[in-house]
């Protein structure tokens, strides 16, 4: 028996209503087929949402009385979905071509222009005390715009979240108190900018150097790197190459829309802007630091790290390949080794503080272990170095002295300081003088340390 206009017309509406939480319920579905898990809450929320709205709109073509509000309402509930659907895909258009140079994070900077205010709590931050001020200029490099390339001696700090300095102002970390030291003692002008980025390896750096367009704007480049890496393989016990397959399977399983540009600006809008939202994300005060400490004591402790001598290989094969690009692009590379609050004589205030070390399965390695791990890859740095005739400032005196940190490896406004003075210490008695361009634009001997 053929159907009547009018329940055709409905069941129209009724598709037109669920097409776009259909296809979303279906792409989360065959995601999950393919081995993929949620990431975030978002991603059970757009399931949940998805086959409720589905649910709905069947129950309501089900009973008499959704009937008849579907073909009084449904018209305008349709419009709507389509309307969504198309401002959906219309903007994935447009950041995915006229916005993309723009919405896109560059390797190892922040957004250009981009402006945020900490407030951290000193009783969560000990040594921290004011309000923070995140301030990158037009290229995303945390700083003040650059002179003109002529005019004086670039000098870029790469990193992790120990350069990034986030919790500390943007006058008081230590990229920054190094561009005020070299500027007052020195007789040539000094620019330092502050490329720092939580959470970035080696692997990031090597990437900078090897891509980044600013490598061939600057004159120096010091890189303060190891616990990132140390981090990143305790946690999955993989090296870098086992990781890149890993992320090439996790995005392969992934559903559609978790790859839009849509998605991931609002992953980062929540990142930065409402961090209340995530668990282990900068909040504005650094009070997150108290969960993360909590887990911490609640959670099992190893205290023997997993075989460290591949993840240590391949961490100095990297240190290696950024030391000979710099050469090849003629610019002068400082390697810093990084310091610790971990130590055998750490008393109960400081050890409270401690929060990093995570393993597999939520589990923790205790300081100790952590300690002889972190020693180990400064150890390979030095080696590298060592081998490569790249100059270092060895930070290891600063390892275990609770007044430099406010937590494993974090420098608080002292801490800042003292790496400032002692990177700054290298470039004041290092010959010939900081001279912008022509440094740059001669060869390098194969050992200058």
């Amino acid at each position: 028996m053929a159907m009547s206009r009018a329940t055709q017309r409905l069941l129209f509406i009724a598709g037109a209503i669920v097409f776009v939480p259909a296809l979303l319920a279906l792409d989360v579905s065959s995601a999950l087929a393919r081995g993929w898990q949620f990431e975030s809450r978002a991603d059970s929320v757009v399931l949940l949402a998805s086959l409720v709205a589905v649910g709905l709109v069947l129950l309501a073509l089900a009973l008499p009385a959704g009937r008849r509000l579907l073909a009084r309402r449904g018209p305008q509930l349709a419009l709507l979905s389509v309307s969504l659907a198309f401002a959906w895909l219309l903007a994935e258009f447009v950041m995915a071509t006229v916005l993309a140079s723009r919405i896109s994070q560059p390797q190892h900077l922040s957004w250009p222009n981009f402006e945020i205010t900490f407030h951290p709590d000193s009783t969560v931050l000990p040594g921290i005390s004011g309000p923070a001020r995140f301030q990158a200029n037009s290229l995303g490099v945390r700083g003040e715009e650059w002179p003109a390339r002529d005019q004086a001696y670039r000098i870029l700090c790469l990193g992790g979240s120990t350069t990034e300095c986030a919790y500390l102002d943007q006058g008081e970390a230590w990229p920054q108190l190094l561009a005020d030291r070299l500027n007052r003692d020195g007789a040539e002008p000094v620019w330092v900018g502050n490329a720092g980025v939580v959470g970035y390896t080696s692997e990031q750096h090597q990437k900078f150097v090897e891509q980044s367009p600013l490598m061939a704007e600057i004159d120096a480049l010091v890189v303060l790197v190891g616990i990132n890496d140390l981090l990143k393989f305790l946690e999955t016990e993989q090296l870098q190459v086992d990781r890149a397959a890993a992320e090439a399977l996790l995005d392969y399983q992934r559903p559609f829309w978790a790859k839009t540009s849509t998605r991931e600006l609002a992953r980062r809008w929540v990142n930065v802007y409402a961090v209340q939202l995530a668990t282990h994300y900068e909040d504005p005060e650094g009070r997150h630091h108290i969960v993360r400490r909590q887990e911490r004591q609640g959670a099992e402790q190893h205290r023997e790290l997993p075989p460290l001598e591949r993840a240590i290989d391949e961490y100095g094969q990297r240190l290696h390949r950024m030391a000979e690009v710099c050469r090849e692009k003629h610019v002068r590379l400082l390697f810093v080794t990084q310091p610790v609050l971990w130590d055998p004589a750490l008393s109960g205030e400081a050890d409270e503080l401690l929060w990093l070390g995570w393993g597999r399965a939520g589990t923790f390695y205790d300081q100790m272990a952590l300690r002889g791990g972190i020693d180990e890859f400064n150890a390979r740095l030095v080696q590298v170095a060592r081998e490569t005739g790249v100059p270092l400032v060895d930070l290891s005196s600063m390892d275990g002295q609770l007044k430099y940190f406010y937590d494993d490896c974090h420098f608080n406004e002292l801490g800042s300081s003292f790496v400032a003075e002692q990177v700054a210490d290298w470039f004041e008695e290092y010959d010939p003088p900081l001279e912008p361009r022509q440094i740059t634009r001669q060869d390098q001997p194969a050992s200058e340390g």
